[in-house]
């Protein structure tokens, strides 16, 4: 498999993660987001669920910039039982 093991700058651009659901784990798999130190987000639909998840992989990251940003949240539908 094809790997960039020297990238420390990523962005994320003009992509639909709800299309792609798997997106976030394909580009982990070609540059692992460990080893990411800057990382921008632009036009994005994304969720919070999946922002989230590429924080929780960046964890070397120490600028995030977030531009036109749609973030979608997650519904949750659980019924709470009442007393």
């Amino acid at each position: 498999p094809i790997r960039f093991l020297r990238v420390r700058e990523l962005t994320l651009q003009d992509n639909d993660p709800q299309n792609n659901p798997s997106l976030i784990e394909r580009v982990h798999r070609i540059v692992p987001l460990t080893q990411i130190t800057q990382l921008r987000i632009k036009n994005q639909s994304i969720s919070f669920d999946q922002l989230c998840q590429i924080l929780s992989l960046a964890s070397n990251l120490r600028s995030l910039t977030l531009s036109d940003l749609h973030l979608l949240r997650s519904v949750s539908l659980t019924q709470t039982p009442s007393n």
